[in-house]
């Protein structure tokens, strides 16, 4: 590694968890101009100052931080401009050390949920590697479901981080397509998977680094995949990308409200924001109808199930707090009645 450092020696993977992530970071990791550890999450803290909208969850009120730091900013002469500079500083310095006495010339930072803060990135790394790997997101909702849940969607509906790695993560990355579209590179996980050397080719080509033929191999696992941050699927039980997972979310969703729910959230994202992110709307909604039984019958209203716990009313969160008790213990309807008189209670 040299002795300065810029953008041009930083890039990044963005994306929603469960969409391939660690398999293209193992991919990348057997280039020799790339040095990378799983998630290191260090640009959320960094840029949190910048963004317009904060959703800190701290021992201070966050809102009104945001507002003191604008004061500040806007109190000197191009306040905003230097404090993206001290960031991009200190950013570089960091990354410098994970280089240092190293070979390779370049660190990559995968860490997914970067996808909150892209507009803010660009503006501190203007000059970096932007890749943002995309995966349909029924298969990524399926993911989260089954490995992060345990198979429970109302644990799922229920998770603050979750729930915008779901609903966030997706819209977030289809307005950074839309409107940072020359300044990031887009690949999709069914391409990595199904046509391996010539999507690592062309992603490349457009990260302006040269192919090797052993990046689509990872069959020298380095000692960071025992960590939480990997996905113990992509490097741990193969050597190269594999289609085992692309119809996966099938059997994940082996019940009827399973179906019902991911058949919902797919509507809720809409036919625009699927299609942008390369995947076609009306037939994921076809394939889901026709895994439905036809005389299920769905105790959980997706209206109550999709919004926030602050966009609930009082009466709202008693109906959803019961209904997620019932749907947790497999009651019926009895069971149903008991928990809403027993959560009425409780919230008087």
């Amino acid at each position: 590694m040299t002795e300065s450092i810029s953008d041009t020696n930083i890039a990044f993977i963005i994306s929603q968890p469960r969409s391939g992530s660690s398999l293209l970071q193992q991919l990348f990791s057997n280039h020799s101009r790339v040095h990378t550890v799983p998630e290191p999450w260090l640009m959320l803290h960094l840029v949190e100052g910048l963004r317009d909208s904060t959703d800190v969850d701290a021992g201070f009120n966050s809102e009104y931080a945001k507002t003191a730091v604008n004061n500040f900013l806007s109190s000197m002469p191009s306040g905003k401009k230097a404090y993206q500079q001290a960031i991009r500083k200190a950013a570089l310095c960091v990354y410098k050390k994970a280089l240092e006495n190293r070979d390779e010339d370049i660190f990559l930072d995968k860490t997914p949920r970067y996808y909150h803060i892209i507009p803010e990135l660009i503006e501190v790394f203007p000059n970096a590697r932007f890749l943002i790997l995309v995966r349909n997101p029924i298969a990524v909702f399926a993911s989260i479901l089954d490995t992060n849940m345990n198979g429970s969607w109302e644990l799922l509906f229920e998770r603050r981080d979750r729930r915008h790695d779901i609903f966030t993560g997706p819209r977030c990355i289809a307005k950074a397509i839309d409107e940072y579209n020359s300044a990031v590179t887009i690949t999709h996980y069914e391409k990595i998977v199904n046509s391996p050397v010539s999507e690592m080719e062309r992603i490349c080509k457009e990260l302006s680094l040269e192919f090797e033929e052993n990046m689509t191999t990872y069959g020298n696992v380095p000692s960071s995949s025992e960590t939480t941050f990997v996905d113990p699927k992509s490097v741990r039980s193969h050597d190269k990308p594999v289609t085992d997972y692309l119809n996966s979310w099938k059997s994940t969703l082996d019940t009827p409200e399973k179906i019902h729910i991911g058949r919902r959230y797919i509507e809720s994202l809409g036919h625009n924001l699927v299609n942008k992110l390369g995947y076609d709307y009306d037939s994921l909604i076809l394939e889901l109808k026709g895994m439905q039984s036809k005389d299920e019958s769905i105790l959980m209203s997706w209206d109550l199930l999709a919004k926030s716990t602050e966009e609930l009313s009082t009466w709202e969160r008693v109906r959803r707090k019961a209904l997620l008790s019932t749907h947790s213990r497999g009651r019926g309807l009895v069971g149903s009645l008991r928990a809403l008189a027993k959560s009425i209670v409780e919230y008087r």
